[in-house]
């Protein structure tokens, strides 16, 4: 390896406790040691911050952020903060984590072999994101799912990433590893994206290239309290309450991703790139107004943009509710 690239990893903490060290250790193991760990609690009332703090002080690598921003719970807001603050240290490549999954030792080498590969510099302009797939487990680490991406029925590789990521995130988080081009594009992230990770890898794939490496990486600890948990999508089908559930969350999720895109274009327009990149911008344009269609014409438009989810089940169910779904005022 011939790169040699300082690591900002960044991970935002609340009511931690439980198992915020394992993963702290995670990263001290790893096979690459030359990183800095940049933590940022959310107003924890447990014992997060002793914890931050004990570390901080045992290894000089890791920098505890203060402020006076509470965002309650909120990892999207958590992460903008700690991102924006990522800018001001000499990095090159920046990766999410959250506070209670494990790293798997060779994460941070093997991520940099794809920046290798795709990179010919760390100075380049072009915005990279290199993701994996993650070992689903318990909370005392029994395999629940050896693929986060089978499990949740995703499929992140695909030939027109933006338009897949119109209506469904393929981009996990804490397995995300990317360089400053994207970092200084990104933020600050919008008050309507609905995920930091949803908002970064949009605004990849409009401007850069994402790699998914179909290696688990990651073990993804599920548990009662995940702000955001990982659930079998089969399981869900055939649960009549989840099914009822599932589509009212459905239906003003989907508005949500409407202004995430139009968001994304006004981002454009807002810094004269409308069109250098007319054709995404189109496409985006189209998506956000698709509502505003008769009908059968938002349906001509899902299959003139491609829009498809990662199976037929959610495609089926994509087209009843773009049939079925009133625009907003």
């Amino acid at each position: 390896m011939h790169y040699n690239p300082e690591i900002c990893i960044m991970l935002a903490t609340f009511n931690g406790e439980s198992f915020l060290a394992e993963q702290i250790d995670s990263i001290r193991e790893q096979t690459y040691t030359k990183w800095i760990l940049l933590v940022r609690d959310d107003g924890s009332h447990d014992n997060t911050n002793a914890i931050i703090s004990t570390y901080s002080q045992l290894d000089s690598r890791i920098r505890i952020v203060s402020d006076d921003t509470i965002n309650r719970n909120k990892a999207c807001g958590n992460f903008s903060i700690l991102m924006t603050h990522a800018k001001n240290y000499h990095a090159d490549i920046f990766m999410c984590c959250d506070q209670d999954d494990i790293w798997l030792p060779q994460k941070i080498e093997r991520q940099l072999q794809e920046f290798e590969k795709y990179l010919p510099s760390l100075s380049s302009p072009r915005p990279l994101l290199v993701h994996s797939d993650l070992e689903v487990v318990n909370d005392d680490l029994s395999q629940i799912a050896p693929s986060f991406i089978q499990y949740m029925a995703l499929k992140p590789k695909t030939q027109k990433p933006l338009i897949s990521l119109f209506t469904q995130n393929m981009v996990t988080g804490c397995t995300m590893a990317f360089n400053r081009a994207l970092l200084d594009i990104c933020l600050p992230i919008p008050k309507v994206a609905i995920m930091h990770d949803w908002w970064l890898a949009m605004t990849c794939a409009l401007h850069g290239e994402i790699i998914f490496i179909d290696e688990t990486l990651v073990r993804y600890r599920q548990h009662s309290t995940n702000t955001i948990g990982a659930q079998s999508y089969w399981r869900s089908v055939f649960s009549i309450h989840q099914w009822m559930k599932r589509w009212k969350q459905g239906n003003q999720y989907f508005y949500r991703t409407l202004a995430q895109a139009q968001t994304l274009s006004e981002s454009l327009a807002e810094n004269n790139k409308s069109k250098l990149f007319n054709e995404q911008n189109n496409q985006l344009l189209e998506f956000v107004t698709i509502l505003k269609l008769p009908r059968i014409s938002r349906l001509k438009s899902m299959l003139h943009l491609k829009l498809a989810q990662a199976n037929w089940l959610t495609n089926v169910v994509l087209v009843v509710r773009l049939l079925i779904l009133s625009p907003l005022e």
